[in-house]
């Protein structure tokens, strides 16, 4: 199960090999006195591809268990009475098998593959030149650190980027389909300035001097201001959340700002949130003595109006004793990058349905 298929009618060998367990299952129901036939099964699917969801809710029709959490803990689940395994597919054959049905293989959930952080980018090296076209980078169980850690290998690697709510219909009654299961650790309705106070005391209790600046904390419609004031405004799901926020340690301010999403990324905002995602690596790459700030900055407007949109802000400044000091990245500067220099590197977006997107 770590690899999806899209855009194609199954390959034969897939559908005999489940065809093949879905046999076996019924068999081993039916050995149990269950009046169970692969017709029933067939009919709850409503053509639709069979799994052993369809299983569960045949048993519970039929009065075989009180609950579709029983009919896994009794029959179905891995190790029970009518479990069948599937067949054993390699990750390098699966690849194969959908790019020759002219497929678009994807990595699945690459979190839940069991292995080392390093056999999975090893993986993803030998799967590429056997076709592999993407990784699903958005899953339920991918922690919003997941995601960018993943999106940052499909920009490595120029892979497509992929996503899937894990929606399994009754069976997984807390998964919504588009959206999967909230992932946030923030507390719920929590509102803009208690976010800002937790800020501001987790600096203080880790060693801080102080703020470099007042904790900007923006959701919703305010994130579309990039100095906005905290409010009492509660958060939601769904909703874009900016966090600005730096503190002063022995002496030097810090300066950090972040884009978040409550639960899941709006569809509208991924294309955005993955050019800026881009543009930042980039010039975390090309931030050098001796680089031109100009050429820098120009490079980060070129590539935002390629893809349509403008650069609403200067792409960073210096940063130390005071918040903002020289130089300024901006393509109006024309000195260049000395050693030791510290500035942020921040390129943003303010979409035109108004929200505001940074790193």
């Amino acid at each position: 199960d770590n690899i999806n298929g899209y855009l194609l009618d199954a390959p034969d060998i897939f559908i005999e090999r489940r065809n093949t367990r879905n046999k076996k299952i019924i068999q081993k129901l039916q050995e149990q006195g269950i009046d169970i036939t692969l017709r029933d099964v067939e009919e709850e699917a409503g053509g639709k591809v069979v799994a052993r969801p369809h299983f569960a809710n045949v048993l519970l029709q039929k009065g075989a268990v009180t609950s579709i959490k029983e009919a896994f803990d009794k029959y179905l689940a891995k190790g029970k009475s009518a479990y069948v395994p599937r067949e054993p597919i390699t990750p390098e054959h699966a690849v194969e098998i959908l790019t020759e049905a002219k497929a678009v293989p994807i990595l699945a959930h690459p979190k839940l593959i069991k292995c080392s952080e390093q056999e999975r980018i090893t993986l993803i090296e030998t799967l590429i030149p056997l076709g592999l076209k993407g990784i699903e980078v958005y899953h339920p169980v991918h922690s919003f650190e997941d995601e960018r850690y993943y999106l940052e290998l499909a920009h490595k690697y120029s892979l497509c980027i992929s996503g899937g709510s894990d929606f399994h219909g009754k069976s997984k009654p807390d998964i919504q389909i588009g959206k999967g299961k909230t992932k946030t650790k923030q507390k719920e309705k929590q509102t803009e300035k208690e976010i800002a106070l937790e800020i501001e005391r987790f600096f203080k209790t880790h060693g801080a001097e102080g703020n470099s600046f007042e904790p900007i904390v923006a959701s919703g419609k305010n994130s579309s201001k990039p100095h906005a004031v905290p409010t009492d405004k509660k958060v939601d799901l769904g909703d874009p959340i900016t966090i600005d926020m730096g503190c002063i340690y022995q002496g030097y301010c810090s300066d950090m700002t972040r884009t978040i999403f409550v639960g899941y990324v709006p569809e509208q905002i991924k294309e955005i949130y993955d050019l800026v995602l881009k543009n930042q690596c980039q010039t975390e790459k090309e931030l050098k003595e001796g680089m031109s700030i100009k050429i820098l900055s120009r490079m980060v407007e070129n590539d935002f109006q390629l893809h349509g949109y403008d650069l609403v802000h200067s792409l960073g400044h210096g940063v130390g004793l005071d918040i903002h000091e020289y130089p300024f990245l901006s393509g109006k500067n024309d000195n260049l990058l000395k050693a030791n220099m510290v500035v942020t590197n921040e390129p943003r977006y303010l979409s035109s349905w108004k929200i505001w997107c940074t790193y």
